[in-house]
């Protein structure tokens, strides 16, 4: 039980990491291209945003936030072997594996894609805009991959969700605590 602990919790650390480096990624790589679009372009979003930019990265920020604490949030029930929690984080995973590789499948499999993006002027860096998408794509495989190999292949783990956990004031089989 010390090793499905000891997993749940560094997947709880891995997550805390991941959404850091998304985070990261949004802001170093992806601040430009936000302002460019609130600052105006031949397709200005301003008047259709009704926002500014300040408000954006704001609300932006606010999603973030309650995302990730909602996801802090499933792995605490995940470890305390909640299993609808442990089929949430799956369910979750699979899907963002599915789009992640599909994104990424697309997008370089299809020549031009990006310069058909580029000729639509939106006054939008596609090119760039791919790159953070490509690399968000990535740390999302890497996380949600290892967290799917850990929450539904590995066998330990799995049978410590489908046990029930006996605390230490309860009686044992034998009828010690």
């Amino acid at each position: 039980m010390e090793r499905i602990a000891s997993k749940l919790s560094q997947l709880r650390g891995l997550f805390i990491a991941y959404f850091a480096s998304q985070l990261l990624v949004d802001l170093v790589l992806g601040w430009d291209l936000t302002r460019a679009v609130f600052e105006g372009g031949p397709a200005s979003w301003p008047g259709r945003l009704r926002m500014s930019h300040g408000a954006f990265i704001a609300l932006t920020l606010s999603i973030a936030a309650v995302l990730f604490f909602l996801g802090l949030w499933l792995l605490l029930q995940a470890a305390r072997r909640k299993n609808w929690a442990r089929v949430a984080l799956l369910v979750v995973g699979w899907l963002i594996v599915i789009d992640a590789l599909t994104s990424l499948l697309l997008t370089s499999r299809t020549p031009g894609f990006s310069s058909w993006l580029s000729g639509l002027n939106l006054g939008m860096d596609w090119h760039r805009l791919m790159l953070i998408d490509r690399i968000k794509d990535l740390l999302g495989l890497l996380y949600w991959g290892y967290l799917i190999s850990v929450l539904q292949f590995n066998a330990e783990v799995k049978r410590g969700f489908l046990e029930p956990i006996q605390s230490p004031r309860e009686p044992g089989p034998e009828g010690r605590p």
